[in-house]
């Protein structure tokens, strides 16, 4: 993918919903679509437990405009910590303008 250098204001999808539903692949899928299958942007899991542990995010252009993709521990896992992911997201997320969100 090419470099995207410094960008001022990208716009910001945040994905959320229960593990293992496909928020990580979704967003790989958006970072790098030519390249999903052999390099994804996130760790995937290919069973229903979390792979995902902290908010990452990763940009992407498409049709000129800069996108960030924030990809978040899933929801509903067997460990019970959903306090703690939602304050997480709270945290980060924080002042960041969100231009869409996502719930897989």
């Amino acid at each position: 993918m090419a470099s995207l250098g410094t960008v001022q204001n990208p716009k910001s999808i945040l994905l959320v919903g229960s593990t293992g539903e496909g928020k990580s692949a979704l967003g790989s899928f958006l970072c790098d679509r030519d390249n999903y299958l052999d390099a994804p942007c996130f760790a995937r899991s290919a069973s229903h437990l979390s792979t995902t542990s902290t908010i990452v995010s990763a940009k992407f252009r498409f049709e000129n405009e800069t996108y960030e993709v924030f990809d978040t521990p899933g929801l509903n896992d067997s460990d019970g910590r959903d306090l703690d992911h939602m304050a997480q997201i709270v945290q980060k997320m924080s002042g960041t303008s969100i231009a869409a969100l996502v719930i897989c």
